[in-house]
């Protein structure tokens, strides 16, 4: 239920949309400010990121002005969130992708970071996104449909305030995802330096993927395992029947197998079929190239569990040593990354084959090392799973309030004293 005082109005008639000045000639300046799609945010409010153009070439583009909303309209753009507030033009405007909707508030009535927060409400942008028009893959979200959404307005100041609070959840996500960052680089830094010195500051050899201690063994992944296909199925065989570990469960924010959301298929499966615990899964196929052969570690589950065919299984030949921690950590080294895209193949989609998969070198030391290197990689793992957590509390915690501060159920003043 809103508030009275607040104002029920549309977009089009709270904000300004702005337009290129007449007489104004991008070819009259040597170069101008760019913002490419690519480089508009997800979840931070300010940005000022750009890239140099020759005013020359601009033939097209979206004019826009320091302190513009700038609102991303295409699909999947739209509906992943892309939204920024441009902050630090050299001359005050710059220009950017046709596909960005640039928004100001008015004088006296409106807050354009009021909107951008507004804009997030999930609600709202999955209903903007039903009426995008357009072919399957460019839809866009029409000027007309955005101005004609519905929006109550509390007064000026009471925006200032709402927006502040929602700045400061933010800044706090923010700041998770930054020290995230640092961690992950940190884990980085140290696997290449495990990897190319050792734990005993040994001597080194040239292999196949670099330097590497000298006293470690290298084989191929086909040595020491067997490879599978997942299983093929139909869309209307799914809903019942034996779980089965998708792509999107391979995407995990640690080293393991999501198997929180499987999904169960009605097939006649195999034992062979079955995962087992400490088996690898690789993508085999995948719409972006960079997400070919991404490896994650079964752990087991309380029941049977398949594998789609979008998969591979490597299962490691029980005769043979080795901690599957370290081998995972070791196949997500960005030097495997990079051999495994290599020898892929692209038509439609990114497909990788068993074969090459075999083909993978393996860096083998002793099993005490294995296990120490793991070790050192679990502790990390365990502060970037803490942030991780963090993060999701927070964006849990901002959509709440997200929602209560946009209807007025939750009266700014109370937030304001409490803090």
């Amino acid at each position: 239920m809103i508030t009275e005082d607040w104002q029920e109005t549309t977009i089009g008639e709270a904000f300004h949309f702005t337009k290129k000045p007449r007489g104004l000639k991008y070819a009259d300046h040597d170069t101008l400010p760019f913002v490419p799609m690519d480089l508009i945010p997800i979840g931070d409010v300010f940005f000022s990121q750009y890239i140099e153009k020759e005013g020359v070439s601009i033939s097209s583009g979206t004019y826009f002005e320091e302190g513009d909303l700038l609102l991303a309209k295409i699909t999947p753009s739209f509906e992943n969130g892309k939204q920024g507030i441009i902050k630090s033009l050299p001359d005050g405007f710059a220009v950017g992708s046709t596909e960005l909707i640039p928004i100001k508030g008015k004088s006296k009535q409106s807050d354009q970071i009021f909107l951008f927060f507004f804009l997030l409400k999930k609600n709202l942008r999955n209903n903007l996104a039903d009426r995008m028009q357009g072919s399957t893959g460019r839809q866009r979200l029409s000027l007309k449909i955005l101005k004609d959404t519905r929006i109550y307005l509390p007064s000026l100041s009471e925006q200032h305030t709402i927006a502040k609070i929602l700045q400061q959840i933010r800044s706090s996500i923010e700041t998770r995802h930054k020290q995230l960052v640092i961690e992950q680089e940190r884990r980085d830094i140290l696997l290449e330096r495990i990897l190319t010195y050792g734990l005993r500051n040994e001597s080194r050899k040239e292999t196949s993927i670099g330097m590497a201690p000298s006293g470690w063994k290298i084989i191929s992944l086909g040595e020491i395992s067997t490879l599978r296909n997942g299983i093929n199925f139909s869309r209307n065989q799914k809903g019942k029947g034996v779980l089965t570990v998708d792509v999107l469960n391979m995407y995990s924010p640690g080293i393991c197998v999501d198997c929180d959301n499987l999904y169960r298929v009605d097939v006649d499966w195999k034992e062979h079929h079955l995962l087992k615990k400490n088996d690898i899964l690789f993508v085999r196929s995948s719409l972006k190239q960079e997400g070919i052969g991404w490896p994650a570690l079964f752990t087991g589950y309380s029941e049977p569990v398949s594998f789609c065919g979008f998969l591979i299984r490597t299962r490691i030949n029980p005769d043979f040593n080795i901690n599957t921690k370290y081998l995972i950590n070791y196949l997500r080294y960005y030097k495997i990354r990079d051999f495994l895209i290599s020898h892929s193949g692209k038509v439609a989609v990114t497909n990788i084959s068993q074969s090459n998969i075999s083909a993978v070198p393996v860096l083998v030391p002793s099993l005490e090392e294995q296990n120490e290197i793991s070790e050192l990689l679990d502790t990390i793992d365990l502060v970037i799973s803490k942030l991780n957590n963090e993060v999701r509390l927070l964006e849990e915690f901002f959509q709440t309030i997200l929602e209560e501060l946009m209807s007025g159920r939750l009266p700014v003043q109370s937030l304001l004293q409490d803090s």
